[in-house]
């Protein structure tokens, strides 16, 4: 692994054993032992008196100039001074998990960021807790493998795990925002920050929000020079979330460097061309690296070392592939994730509103005629016809559903039906657990709010933190680069959802807001091109250089029914459906889980 800690805790005050490897550095204390990667840019560590606060991942302060490690002192020594840590971490912004460890007291704290962003798991046993950024070195410290069936089904009906499950049965993951307390007497667990609790409605014009995304955006970009020296990558689409970080980051007279990523040969997804011409019109010097097939088997086995769970998202191939080529010249990188999720810029956003209109079409005309003649038609990614025709296919069975289920339907990555068959029985699929979670996260909503708003609080709260923010974090762990996202802060996540949705969307086009303050800043044609997707070509990568281990992995496995899968593939090669992405996600787990136990 690149980039790791492993943490271990007796509350009995005997100091754990082990050894470290000559890559890692070591901390031994009362009753704890810290272990890291050895000259990482990711941590940082302070001892004040009896505390001993460890700090991991990219974490900022809201109002002040403070290093990573000025943060951890000044967390250390407000502990001394029986300032509880909920006082401090609602003053940070960023992705980070924390612990503290008080070894007078054998008190342990674990926390998280707001978002969930960095994934904190942990498991205990007899008395002790290890604490770890990859769940499967908690995993291996409890001598316990033994694949979790709820976390496997999860993955699968999603294409990320929920928190607090994982993929292990004896592993757990702190939530979003959550303070975890353990003592000799036991353990006790808070949130210290909620959406839900900062949502003040905003009563000002669109124009006035435009503004007011535009200071939040300027702030939150002022912030990072002042902790990270040196020239920032601005990861870039050929989409306007990437566009306006770039302008206003030149804007801001922050020195920069454009990144963008595609594929040889190239695709109809490649959104290099539209990057280069956006970063050309902005004034922003550009890299662009191109991804070949046997780039893909070279990298393959580096990126599953560093997964610290199975990654649904197989665009870290490609962005990882980029972060290496740019590792010498640059600090650290921007990255425009999250704004779809708050922004209303979802497809899962439009398919709800479009469902509605649907709906006014007869049920005779859409079960009798559209749907049927939908269904004999070929549905993949293979040409613009059949990948409309594939969207219709998903459209045209959610709109039908009940009213509860239809509700977390294009929240889901495979049907109920498709995980409870792909998965062995023996580790009893439970399709319909996704969708209880959350229908959970929707049931948290006040009801004086609409269904966008519980919609994008489902997606802040549910499926973000599963695979979105996951690649973030897993391109760090495999780079050693920080990686922050200006779209992902509480006091952005704050305003968005405190707008109107007709603030975000109207009539066909979406991210009103971002879109209206974007099209102010930055030169005409950056704002008017059509977005690429940046979908990589995963099928052409598992029928070609990635087959022949695929095949092997498949022979024999525990986890899967085999004749699913083949079925799979057979429907994937000859084009009649697409499986591509699910086809991933088996080869990943296999691959990924082959790795731990090796």
């Amino acid at each position: 692994m690149k980039e790791f800690f492993l943490a271990e805790f007796n509350f009995d005050k005997t100091i754990p054993t082990g050894h470290a490897s000559w890559e890692s550095e070591s901390l031994t204390l009362p009753g704890a032992r810290f272990l890291w990667k050895s000259s990482s840019s990711l941590i940082a560590i302070q001892r004040q008196a009896v505390w001993t606060v460890f700090l991991w991942g990219a974490a900022f302060h809201k109002t002040e100039n403070k290093t990573a490690r000025e943060l951890a002192q000044q967390i250390s020594l407000d502990l001394v001074h029986g300032v509880s840590l909920h006082s401090s971490l609602v003053s940070l912004e960023g992705s980070y998990g924390i612990v503290a460890w008080n070894e007078t007291e054998s008190r342990l704290l674990i926390a998280t960021d707001p978002i969930g962003m960095t994934k904190v798991y942990y498991g205990k046993t007899n008395g002790k807790v290890v604490v770890s950024s990859h769940a499967q070195l908690v995993a291996r410290k409890q001598d316990c493998f033994d694949i979790s069936g709820k976390g496997l089904s999860i993955l699968f009906s999603i294409k990320g795990i929920i928190q607090p499950y994982s993929i292990f049965k004896n592993v757990s993951t702190l939530e979003p925002a959550e303070i975890l307390e353990l003592t000799t007497r036991g353990e006790e667990s808070r949130r210290y920050w909620s959406v839900l609790d900062n949502v003040v409605p905003f009563q000002g014009s669109l124009v006035k929000a435009e503004e007011k995304l535009q200071i939040l955006l300027e702030t939150t970009l002022q912030k990072y020079p002042s902790v990270n020296n040196g020239l920032v990558g601005v990861s870039m689409s050929s989409g306007v979330d990437s566009a306006l970080l770039a302008a206003l980051l030149v804007r801001g007279g922050i020195p920069a460097q454009g990144l963008t990523v595609g594929y040889n040969p190239r695709t109809k997804y490649d959104e290099t061309q539209g990057a280069v011409e956006n970063a050309k019109r902005i004034g922003l010097p550009i890299q662009e690296v191109q991804v070949s097939d046997k780039d893909v088997k070279n990298i393959i086995d580096y990126v599953t070392q560093n997964l610290p769970e199975p990654l649904g998202d197989a665009t870290v191939l490609p962005q990882l592939v980029m972060t290496l080529a740019s590792r010498d010249k640059i600090a650290y990188i921007i990255d425009g994730t999250g704004a779809d999720n708050i922004f209303g810029g979802m497809q899962k956003f439009i398919a709800e509103r479009y469902a509605r209109q649907y709906l006014r079409i007869p049920q005779l005309i859409r079960r009798g005629l559209i749907r049927p003649v939908l269904n004999m038609l070929p549905s993949s990614r293979k040409s613009e016809f059949t990948n409309v025709v594939r969207k219709m296919q998903k459209f045209s069975y959610g709109v039908e559903l009940n009213e509860t289920d239809q509700k977390v339907y294009w929240s889901r990555f495979m049907s109920k039906e498709a995980v409870e068959q792909l998965i062995l029985p023996a580790f009893s699929p439970d399709g319909y657990l996704a969708d209880s979670l959350l229908l959970g996260f929707r049931a948290e909503v006040p009801a004086r709010y609409d269904e966008f708003f519980a919609s994008t609080y489902t997606s802040i709260r549910g499926t973000m933190p599963t695979h979105a923010t996951q690649k973030i974090v897993t391109l760090q762990y495999a780079s050693g680069k920080k990686y922050y996202t200006p779209f992902l802060t509480p006091s952005m996540i704050e305003f968005a959802v405190s707008l109107p949705t007709s603030y975000k969307i109207a009539g066909k086009e979406t991210k009103l807001v971002l879109r209206r303050a974007a099209a102010k800043l930055l030169p005409e044609g950056c704002t008017s091109q059509r977005k690429a997707t940046f979908s990589p070509p995963i099928g052409r990568w598992l029928m070609g250089p990635l087959k022949s281990e695929f095949m092997d992995l498949l022979k024999g496995n525990d986890f899967f029914n085999a004749d699913a899968v083949e079925k799979m593939i057979s429907r994937q090669v000859s084009g009649w459906r697409d499986w591509q992405w699910e086809l991933w996600l088996v080869f990943i787990f296999l691959k990924w889980i082959k790795e731990v136990i090796r």
